[in-house]
Protein backbone atom coordinates (compact mmCIF):
# COMPACT_ATOMS: atom_id res chain seq x y z
CA UNK A 1 0.00 0.00 0.00
CA UNK A 2 0.78 3.85 0.20
CA UNK A 3 2.62 3.38 3.68
CA UNK A 4 3.87 7.05 3.21
CA UNK A 5 0.27 8.50 2.26
CA UNK A 6 2.13 10.23 -0.72
CA UNK A 7 -0.46 9.27 -3.56
CA UNK A 8 2.44 6.12 -4.35
CA UNK A 9 2.58 2.76 -3.64
CA UNK A 10 5.80 0.88 -2.62
CA UNK A 11 7.89 3.59 -4.46
CA UNK A 12 11.43 3.69 -3.98
CA UNK A 13 11.17 0.74 -1.73
CA UNK A 14 13.09 -2.65 -2.50
CA UNK A 15 14.19 -5.64 -0.74
CA UNK A 16 17.80 -7.15 -0.64
CA UNK A 17 17.16 -8.97 -4.12
CA UNK A 18 15.99 -5.68 -5.71
CA UNK A 19 12.45 -6.25 -5.87
CA UNK A 20 9.29 -4.79 -4.05
CA UNK A 21 7.74 -6.79 -0.78
CA UNK A 22 9.74 -8.96 1.79
CA UNK A 23 12.91 -10.85 0.92
CA UNK A 24 12.36 -14.39 -0.67
CA UNK A 25 12.79 -17.10 2.32
CA UNK A 26 16.08 -19.18 1.66
CA UNK A 27 15.35 -22.42 0.46
CA UNK A 28 18.11 -25.71 0.76
CA UNK A 29 19.05 -25.29 -3.36
CA UNK A 30 22.81 -24.49 -3.30
CA UNK A 31 21.60 -20.71 -4.24
CA UNK A 32 21.63 -17.42 -2.26
CA UNK A 33 17.59 -17.22 -2.47
CA UNK A 34 17.55 -14.24 0.24
CA UNK A 35 20.17 -11.82 -1.37
CA UNK A 36 21.99 -11.95 1.91
CA UNK A 37 25.79 -13.30 0.67
CA UNK A 38 25.58 -16.85 2.53
CA UNK A 39 24.17 -20.03 0.68
CA UNK A 40 21.48 -21.71 2.27
CA UNK A 41 22.29 -20.56 5.62
CA UNK A 42 20.06 -22.74 8.13
CA UNK A 43 18.26 -24.32 6.40
CA UNK A 44 20.01 -27.22 5.23
CA UNK A 45 20.56 -28.79 8.55
CA UNK A 46 23.45 -26.45 9.32
CA UNK A 47 25.47 -27.47 6.90
CA UNK A 48 26.58 -24.97 4.03
CA UNK A 49 27.86 -26.28 0.92
CA UNK A 50 31.57 -25.49 -0.45
CA UNK A 51 33.83 -27.26 -2.74
CA UNK A 52 35.18 -30.25 -1.10
CA UNK A 53 38.37 -30.22 0.00
CA UNK A 54 40.42 -32.80 2.17
CA UNK A 55 40.30 -32.48 5.15
CA UNK A 56 38.11 -34.79 7.00
CA UNK A 57 35.17 -32.84 6.26
CA UNK A 58 32.14 -33.49 4.11
CA UNK A 59 32.23 -29.79 2.37
CA UNK A 60 29.45 -30.41 -0.20
CA UNK A 61 26.85 -31.14 2.52
CA UNK A 62 26.01 -34.55 0.46
CA UNK A 63 26.90 -37.04 3.53
CA UNK A 64 29.77 -38.37 2.39
CA UNK A 65 33.54 -37.06 3.05
CA UNK A 66 36.45 -36.47 0.94
CA UNK A 67 35.07 -38.55 -1.89
CA UNK A 68 36.26 -37.81 -5.50
CA UNK A 69 39.21 -35.82 -4.87
CA UNK A 70 42.67 -37.01 -6.39
CA UNK A 71 45.22 -34.98 -7.25
CA UNK A 72 49.12 -35.13 -8.96
CA UNK A 73 52.15 -35.89 -7.46
CA UNK A 74 55.76 -36.30 -7.89
CA UNK A 75 57.49 -34.31 -10.43
CA UNK A 76 58.03 -35.40 -14.29
CA UNK A 77 61.84 -34.38 -13.75
CA UNK A 78 64.04 -36.58 -15.00
CA UNK A 79 63.59 -40.43 -15.19
CA UNK A 80 60.70 -39.75 -12.56
CA UNK A 81 57.41 -39.42 -13.66
CA UNK A 82 54.21 -37.80 -12.15
CA UNK A 83 51.60 -39.65 -10.24
CA UNK A 84 48.38 -39.17 -8.50
CA UNK A 85 47.35 -39.40 -5.11
CA UNK A 86 43.69 -39.81 -3.65
CA UNK A 87 42.16 -38.24 -0.54
CA UNK A 88 40.64 -40.21 2.14
CA UNK A 89 40.19 -39.60 5.25
CA UNK A 90 41.59 -35.97 5.45
CA UNK A 91 45.08 -37.47 4.06
CA UNK A 92 46.49 -37.75 0.49
CA UNK A 93 47.91 -41.44 0.12
CA UNK A 94 48.39 -43.74 -2.74
CA UNK A 95 51.08 -41.42 -5.09
CA UNK A 96 51.61 -43.98 -8.20
CA UNK A 97 54.44 -41.72 -9.20
CA UNK A 98 57.63 -42.74 -10.37
CA UNK A 99 60.50 -41.69 -7.75
CA UNK A 100 63.93 -40.59 -8.05
CA UNK A 101 66.58 -43.41 -7.79
CA UNK A 102 70.90 -43.04 -7.16
CA UNK A 103 72.71 -41.45 -9.91
CA UNK A 104 74.48 -43.38 -12.08
CA UNK A 105 76.26 -42.72 -15.37
CA UNK A 106 74.37 -43.37 -17.60
CA UNK A 107 73.02 -40.17 -19.46
CA UNK A 108 69.80 -40.15 -17.48
CA UNK A 109 68.77 -38.14 -14.71
CA UNK A 110 68.13 -40.85 -12.13
CA UNK A 111 68.13 -38.44 -8.84
CA UNK A 112 65.40 -36.11 -10.88
CA UNK A 113 67.10 -33.04 -9.89
CA UNK A 114 67.21 -31.89 -13.11
CA UNK A 115 71.24 -32.51 -13.98
CA UNK A 116 71.89 -35.68 -16.08
CA UNK A 117 75.47 -37.56 -14.16
CA UNK A 118 77.31 -35.02 -12.93
CA UNK A 119 78.19 -37.31 -10.48
CA UNK A 120 81.80 -38.00 -9.16
CA UNK A 121 83.80 -41.10 -8.11
CA UNK A 122 87.09 -41.38 -6.70
CA UNK A 123 90.02 -43.05 -8.80
CA UNK A 124 93.64 -44.44 -8.69
CA UNK A 125 94.92 -45.60 -5.59
CA UNK A 126 95.76 -44.24 -1.96
CA UNK A 127 98.96 -47.21 -1.45
CA UNK A 128 102.16 -46.15 -0.75
CA UNK A 129 102.92 -42.88 -2.45
CA UNK A 130 100.13 -42.77 -4.61
CA UNK A 131 97.01 -40.80 -4.30
CA UNK A 132 93.63 -41.14 -5.79
CA UNK A 133 92.06 -38.52 -7.84
CA UNK A 134 88.51 -37.93 -9.26
CA UNK A 135 86.43 -38.47 -12.36
CA UNK A 136 83.22 -36.46 -13.57
CA UNK A 137 80.66 -38.60 -15.32
CA UNK A 138 79.90 -36.84 -18.61
CA UNK A 139 77.08 -37.65 -20.78
CA UNK A 140 76.99 -41.24 -19.79
CA UNK A 141 80.98 -41.66 -19.57
CA UNK A 142 83.41 -41.52 -17.32
CA UNK A 143 86.27 -38.56 -17.64
CA UNK A 144 89.93 -38.07 -16.75
CA UNK A 145 90.92 -38.96 -13.97
CA UNK A 146 91.67 -36.00 -12.47
CA UNK A 147 94.34 -34.92 -9.12
CA UNK A 148 95.59 -38.26 -9.37
CA UNK A 149 99.34 -39.35 -8.32
CA UNK A 150 100.23 -42.44 -10.13
CA UNK A 151 103.30 -45.32 -9.14
CA UNK A 152 106.93 -44.58 -9.96
CA UNK A 153 109.76 -46.78 -9.99
CA UNK A 154 110.66 -48.45 -6.94
CA UNK A 155 113.74 -47.12 -5.18
CA UNK A 156 115.38 -47.48 -2.07
CA UNK A 157 114.45 -44.53 -0.27
CA UNK A 158 112.05 -46.95 2.64
CA UNK A 159 108.97 -45.60 0.66
CA UNK A 160 106.33 -47.54 -1.71
CA UNK A 161 106.84 -45.48 -4.61
CA UNK A 162 105.90 -48.27 -6.84
CA UNK A 163 102.62 -48.64 -5.06
CA UNK A 164 102.12 -51.96 -4.83
CA UNK A 165 102.12 -52.68 -1.21
CA UNK A 166 105.80 -53.49 -0.60
CA UNK A 167 108.35 -50.84 0.80
CA UNK A 168 112.17 -51.07 -0.93
CA UNK A 169 111.33 -54.41 -2.53
CA UNK A 170 113.99 -56.73 -4.36
CA UNK A 171 116.73 -54.55 -4.24
CA UNK A 172 115.91 -51.86 -6.12
CA UNK A 173 118.90 -50.17 -7.65
CA UNK A 174 120.46 -53.38 -7.93
CA UNK A 175 123.97 -54.51 -6.06
CA UNK A 176 123.73 -54.67 -2.68
CA UNK A 177 120.93 -55.23 -0.46
CA UNK A 178 118.36 -52.40 0.12
CA UNK A 179 119.51 -50.43 3.04
CA UNK A 180 123.05 -52.21 3.82
CA UNK A 181 126.17 -50.11 4.03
Amino acid sequence: GDDDCDGSVDEGVRNRCGACGPEPAEACNGLDDDCDGPIDEGVCGGCTPTAEACDGVDNDCDTRIDEGLTRTCGTDVGACEAGSETCSAGAWIGCDAVGPSPEVCDNVDNDCNGVVDGNQRACGSDVGECQSGTQVCTAGAWGTCVGQVGPGTETCDGQDDDCDGSIDELNPGGGAACGSG
